[in-house]
């Protein structure tokens, strides 16, 4: 039985610490994004560029979120219209407007299947291996954190 909390310990610490950089950087800034896009979806006379202004998010790390998001459009296989839109903008605008008619629960999980997407491909391109799995529950506890500090709209 020894041997087996020991194997776990030692799944743990090694689990945490290869994503440890990688989550401390890019996680808490996805989530930024996200409500971003929430307070856009709330508020159709609100733009994400508005949105993400006050979430304190600069315009290159914007830049590169809008393009994640388009790919997270594209792996989710939202509306197959939205996938299919030429454009980022009309990608991003797509999704915006599938979320709007999205019942709050369902609406909710998309944000978390987007961010865990997100986070998995970025980590990916970076050469951070993730399973599904792992990203899943990184991304619920740093949405827990945002939560527990009030964060979380």
């Amino acid at each position: 039985m020894k041997k087996f909390f020991q194997k776990v310990s030692l799944f743990f610490k090694t689990f945490f610490s290869k994503v440890a950089k990688f989550f401390t950087e890019e996680g808490p800034e996805i989530l930024r994004f996200l409500n971003a896009v929430k307070a856009v979806v709330d508020n159709p006379a609100l733009s994400l560029a508005v949105a993400a202004s006050k979430n304190q998010i600069d315009d290159l790390i914007l830049f590169e979120l809008r393009r994640w998001l388009g790919r997270a459009v594209d792996i989710m296989e939202i509306k197959l219209e939205c996938g299919a839109k030429p454009t980022l903008e009309q990608k991003i605008t797509c999704f915006v407007e599938h979320l709007r008619n999205c019942p709050p629960e369902i609406r909710n999980a998309l944000y978390h299947k987007t961010a865990s997407i997100i986070a998995r491909e970025k980590a990916r391109e970076q050469g951070v291996k993730l399973t599904t799995s792992e990203v899943d529950t990184l991304i619920q506890l740093e949405y827990s954190k945002l939560k527990a500090n009030g964060n979380d709209k």
